[in-house]
């Protein structure tokens, strides 16, 4: 079994995961094969190489449209279901949307089914999760472990308006895992 360990010292993000995947393992043809069959707006994919300070780093970016659509998880469920996923894959995928869902839906007060997902609803998200969420199952990681994770605060701009840093639904899901900052 493959054990992975992230080391967050600045945060991690979902295009972060994904480029740290595929620098471990390179399995960029056949993601963007799986992450094509997927029913979503035109978008491109750009991997470089980066540095940062003395070392050396993978990026990617997904290059979405500006104006995405805000999504209900049954929205998600059928963009991923039509995918050319292993099923397992597809439930891990929707167990992670879940997650989001439900947090959601505590810091919004209202029932899983009605949340209206905004910047987790768009493509990139849908890419970032389905990557990741592909990549650990192909490269057979059995557990995985992160640092603790360093948080901001203040306040921020989203769909919402202003609102604290971290949002509600990032504060719930956040119980019980080690944070700093």
């Amino acid at each position: 079994m493959k054990v992975l360990y992230f080391d967050c010292i600045g945060g991690i993000s979902g295009d972060m995961t994904v480029a740290a995947l595929l620098d471990a393992e390179d399995h960029e043809k056949d993601l963007l094969k799986v992450l094509r069959s997927l029913p979503l707006s035109p978008w491109d994919w750009q991997r470089r190489d980066l540095q940062k300070g003395e070392f050396r780093t993978n990026h990617i970016d997904f290059l979405i449209e500006e104006n995405q659509p805000h999504r209900h998880l049954s929205d998600i469920e059928t963009i991923i279901t039509a995918g050319d996923l292993p099923q397992k894959v597809k439930k891990k995928i929707m167990e992670v949307f879940h997650l989001l869902g439900e947090a959601e839906s505590k810091a919004h007060g209202i029932p899983v089914d009605q949340v209206h997902f905004h910047e987790v609803g768009a493509d990139d998200t849908i890419l970032d999760i389905t990557a990741a969420t592909w990549l650990l199952s192909v490269m057979d990681i059995g557990e995985i472990y992160a640092s603790p994770l360093p948080l901001g605060h203040g306040l921020m701009e989203g769909c919402h308006g202003i609102m604290p840093h971290p949002a509600p639904a990032l504060n719930e899901l956040l119980k019980g895992v080690e944070i700093f900052g």
